[in-house]
Parts: C-alpha cells; sequence; structure tokens
C-alpha cells in the first residue's frame, strides 16, 4: 500500500531492517557468550566449580594451569580510570585494564586486544585523554585505541556486568568473594568463532490477496543461522537444540538441570555451560574485568 500511495518502494527500507535486525541478533548472542564465559569462570574462583575451593581471579603470580582460578580479574572498589594525582599521571590512571593483560596472559602477553566497553568507561578515557590520536583500521572498520593500539575499544551500551543477584549467589561460595561490580571485557583476536549455516529458502514471500479488503499483504521470512563459539572452551549445555541467547549465560546442577546463576540451587553444585578445553588458562581469550 505504501506504494501505491506515497509511489515508493517499500524494499530498500525492508532491506535496511533485515540487516539491522541479523546484526542486532548477532550482537545479542555474541555479549551472551561473553557473560556465560565469566559465569563459568566465576563459579571456579568465587565458588569452587573448578574443583576444591576457588581461589578468585587471575593475579601476577598465580599458577595458569591450576584450576581453582577462574579467568577474570577483580579490580574490587578500583576505577577504571582513577583521578589524576601526584603519583598518577597520564597512563597510569587507567592501569588496571594494563595489569589485567599481564595477569591473565602473563609473559604471553599478546600484541593487542580488543576491550569491549561501555559509554562511562569510554568517556571516562577521553576525559582522561588516554584515546589516540590515530585510530586502527581493521577488517574496515575504524577503531579508536588507547596505549598506542595496545586496545582497540568496542563501545557498546548493552549491560555487560553481572546482575547484583548472580554476583551476590556468585559470593555464597567458598571461593575469594568479587568486589567489582561493573564488567569489561578483553578479548582476544579470534577468541570467538562464528560460522554461518547454509538455510535453505533464506528469503521468501508469501501473499494473501483476501487481506485488508483486498489491498492484499505481503509477508517476507528472512531465514538465517550460524554456529558461534569461544576459543578454548567446549560446550556442556544441551545437545539436543540449539542454544538461545540465555542458555549460553545458564548454568546446570548435579542434576543437569539448566538454569539460571542466581536461581541455581546449591552454589557447590552448579557449573557453568562453557568447560574449559586445556588445563592452562592461557589458551583462553576472553577476560572479564570486574571493576567499580
Amino acid at each position: 500500500m505504501q506504494q501505491v500511495v506515497a509511489q515508493r518502494d517499500g524494499l530498500a527500507k525492508i532491506g535496511r531492517d533485515f540487516a539491522e535486525m541479523r546484526a542486532q541478533d548477532e550482537h545479542n548472542a555474541i555479549l551472551s557468550v561473553l557473560k556465560g564465559v565469566a559465569i563459568s569462570e566465576v563459579l571456579r574462583g568465587a565458588a569452587s566449580a573448578g574443583g576444591g575451593t576457588g581461589l578468585g581471579g587471575q593475579s601476577f603470580t598465580n599458577d595458569p594451569t591450576d584450576g581453582k582460578y577462574g579467568f577474570y580479574v577483580d579490580l574490587g572498589a578500583v576505577l577504571p580510570v582513577i583521578a589524576a594525582s601526584t603519583t598518577a599521571q597520564g597512563a597510569a590512571r587507567a592501569e588496571g585494564f594494563l595489569n589485567a593483560m599481564g595477569m591473565a596472559w602473563k609473559d604471553y602477553e599478546p600484541d593487542f586486544a580488543y576491550l569491549v566497553t561501555s559509554p562511562a568507561v569510554m568517556a571516562s578515557l577521553r576525559s582522561a585523554n588516554l584515546v589516540d590520536q590515530d585510530g586502527v583500521v581493521d577488517g574496515n572498520v575504524k577503531f579508536e585505541t588507547i596505549f598506542k593500539g595496545k586496545f582497540r575499544l568496542i563501545l557498546t551500551r548493552a549491560n555487560q556486568s553481572l546482575s547484583s543477584a548472580e554476583l551476590t549467589k556468585a559470593n555464597t561460595g567458598a571461593g575469594v568473594d568479587i568486589a567489582g561490580t561493573k564488567t569489561s571485557f578483553i578479548v582476544l583476536p579470534g577468541a570467538l568463532a562464528q560460522k554461518s549455516l547454509v538455510v535453505p529458502d533464506p528469503v521468501e514471500i508469501t501473499r494473501d490477496g483476501n487481506a485488508y479488503n483486498g489491498g492484499g499483504v505481503t509477508s517476507i521470512w528472512n531465514r538465517w543461522g550460524y554456529v558461534l563459539a569461544p576459543a578454548g572452551y567446549d560446550w556442556a549445555g544441551p545437545q539436543n537444540a540449539f542454544p538461545s541467547d540465555q542458555s549460553y549465560m545458564n548454568v546446570y546442577d548435579a542434576a543437569l538441570t539448566q538454569t539460571t546463576l542466581a536461581a541455581g540451587g546449591t552454589i557447590a553444585d552448579l557449573k557453568g555451560n562453557w568447560t574449559r578445553k586445556t588445563t592452562s588458562a592461557l589458551s583462553l581469550g576472553i577476560l572479564p574485568v570486574f571493576h567499580a
């Protein structure tokens, strides 16, 4: 009817809408995987899913092959960018992210990584004049960077943090409590793999001429599929269906019942849907950083 009344072809708008819908779907899935990995690792350090009492997150001195340490860094009540002082100037104001990378990968520290951050953290980086003047072009995308390209910034307004109920639940475990309430992610190149699936009839158009008093209605179905997985992890969730975004973040108990972390039963029985493939944490590429 738009074409009849306004003489405009709506297919261009439909194409834009389809692209936006698919991009949003993939964004939600990636964020859910990041948070699901964070939950799995938090259960190691703050509870006992790694075997034995959890010993907290990574530090400069911990053994990366010890499964009782979760692959995360807790900066506690420290802001990611602290106020300038006589002892903290320039890059020192955001040394938390630099320390986190060193704690996680130690002498295997990568040349660069992606920092998934919120508008609030981005604003603090800009106000501290830490954003590099020249960005980096990667895959036809220009990234803003900090510390001379050490971190390529990915800005998202989506909530990256675990909920207060999830943190409270995790901190009831026998391990080391997490003090940071907000989360940023340091992600290595290639830490997330995505493979598109061939879907029969990816675009299908159906027409009902009787609708709207003979004006008719045209329905366009756009179908797509993909597999998304983090490097260094095996999927321990349900094997009989494609996981939803929530499934990526779920946990399971001793009876293999799927549930959310906040609604789970005994914390010592809960494990995340992502399990490490190898003993060493140095093979992992997704580092949650908890901070104020």
